[in-house]
């Protein structure tokens, strides 16, 4: 989950963080009957995952957070960007730290 966050929304959370986050999605990802989710991001050592399930969990993030499943790369700049606004405007009210992407 932190690993999840950190690369796309350059935000950090905490071990306690990161596991409030990861139990509200895998509540999500249950009642959305993916077990097979579920245990292929727990049996992940390093948080890194394979597109099908790093889909699944990006949009049962979106879902619980503000409401939309994530953008796909086909969805429109604007789109995106007001995705990533709105998500990032719950994650500092929820007391997650954002750091600003890094310069290139």
């Amino acid at each position: 989950m932190a690993h999840l966050l950190a690369t796309r929304l350059n935000c950090t959370l905490n071990k306690v963080q990161a596991q409030a986050l990861w139990t509200e999605c895998q509540a999500h990802l249950e009642a959305q009957g993916l077990p097979e989710i579920i245990l292929e991001v727990e049996e992940s050592p390093d948080g890194g995952l394979d597109t099908y399930p790093r889909e699944y969990v990006l949009d049962a993030l979106g879902e619980i957070l503000i409401g939309q499943s994530w953008p796909l790369n086909m969805d429109g700049a604007a789109h995106r960007a007001a995705f990533g606004e709105k998500m990032a405007s719950v994650l500092v009210a929820r007391g997650f730290a954002l750091t600003p992407p890094a310069q290139s």
